[in-house]
């Protein structure tokens, strides 16, 4: 496995119940029948990006087909007359070191013979360790239940709704004794089911909605911890996390966010009039990456700001240093561009010696840079 990328492995075992008679002779029991068919893991995340290795990695996280053979989970690829070890590998769901940091996986089941299929879910995979689907997948709960995915989220609030119940029931029998009141006693049961609707509602971390967190109750007042979804993928923004208490969007950071590439004009002043190139920008999580096509210059000497870095984009300081080959071939290698990304500027700056990219000297400036923005997500996106 590669080196600095965590994965951890899924199990599972899946049989049906018939009644008896498929036994010969029958034995007045139900008889277990190992299902076949297929499990499918589809991520929540098609790409991760870990920058920091060395070489860095790009990951495409593919769906994942694994079949069922007389009831054991296998790999793909494996089949009834070449099993292999039990259970499938998985990239693991928390990636310190990878952008964006978490991928899960939405279980769906294709199991032949069974006349119902198990209901799809979400699970993480943890790092190094395993999870048996047979423990986790969701049981079939009533209209209006809350189904939790995760094994610790589950038994805390269980242990937590337990407890609240023993309470209630206390806090009932207290009452039915004082009062001697079938309405009190109907009473401290629709208080121990309110107890209950409470404890298992704070349990829940996962929100759904459309547009940014911080601007409904259920956002505003949801713990830290909590995940949220849009939907709609706001200004590219669908996956958030909340990081401090509180109201408003400042709570929450993006953790999978993709713009896509935006063209954002230059400062007209600065380029050539008749022919300015053009700027690209895109943030993907934390990073921005800026391309040039051609950009060329208005005749003049000194330093040029170039262009105005919108907002949502900008870096946290001053880059320097950033060295990018122009693509007109016979200019050849001398011709050199020093640009420095400062604050919300792009800047030009002129080296003793070399040619100003204009149309009629140097030529275009063409090349990418990067850099990693902190500051808020942008509400809106230029063009």
């Amino acid at each position: 496995m590669p080196v600095g990328v965590d994965y951890g492995t899924v199990t599972g075992e899946f049989v049906s119940f018939v009644g008896d008679g498929m036994t010969n002779p029958p034995d007045g029991t139900p008889d277990e029948v190992p299902l076949q068919g297929y499990v499918i893991f589809t991520p929540t995340v098609q790409t991760m990006r870990w920058p920091t290795l060395v070489p860095p990695k790009t990951a495409v996280i593919a769906t994942v087909r694994c079949p069922v053979i007389e009831g054991v989970l296998y790999a793909p690829g494996t089949s009834p007359d070449n099993l292999g070890d039990q259970g499938v590998a998985l990239v693991a769901s928390k990636q310190p070191t990878a952008l964006p940091d978490l991928v899960q996986y939405i279980v769906s089941f294709e199991l032949e013979g069974a006349k119902t299929q198990p209901p799809s879910f979400r699970i993480e995979v943890p790092t190094n360790g395993s999870v048996d689907l047979s423990t986790v997948i969701p049981s079939g709960p009533a209209s209006g239940a809350v189904t939790i995915v995760s094994t610790e989220d589950r038994e805390r609030a269980e242990a937590a709704a337990t407890a609240a119940a023993a309470d209630a029931a206390t806090a009932s029998a207290k009452a039915t004794a004082a009062a001697s009141s079938a309405t009190a006693a109907k009473a401290s049961e629709t208080e121990a089911e309110a107890a209950r609707d409470t404890t298992l509602a704070a349990a829940i971390l996962e929100l759904r909605g459309t547009g940014f967190p911080g601007s409904t109750t259920e956002t505003n007042t949801a713990p830290v911890g909590t995940y949220y979804t849009d939907t709609a993928g706001t200004a590219g923004a669908w996956r958030w996390l909340k990081t401090s208490a509180g109201s408003g969007v400042a709570r929450w950071k993006v953790v999978y966010g993709d713009t896509g590439w935006r063209v954002v004009p230059g400062v007209a002043e600065a380029l050539d009039p008749t022919t300015p190139g053009r700027f690209f920008l895109r943030r993907e999580g934390r990073v921005v990456t800026l391309r040039l096509e051609n950009v060329m210059l208005a005749a003049g000497s000194g330093n040029a700001k170039i262009l105005a870095i919108p907002t949502g984009f900008q870096p946290d300081g001053i880059i320097r240093n950033i060295y990018q080959v122009t693509r007109q071939n016979a200019i050849g290698s001398d011709a050199i561009n020093t640009l420095a990304v400062w604050s919300y500027w792009l800047s030009w700056l002129e080296v003793p010696g070399k040619p100003r990219p204009t149309a009629g000297a140097a030529g275009g400036i063409s090349g990418e840079v990067s850099w990693t923005a902190w500051e808020s997500w942008p509400t809106t996106l230029p063009a």
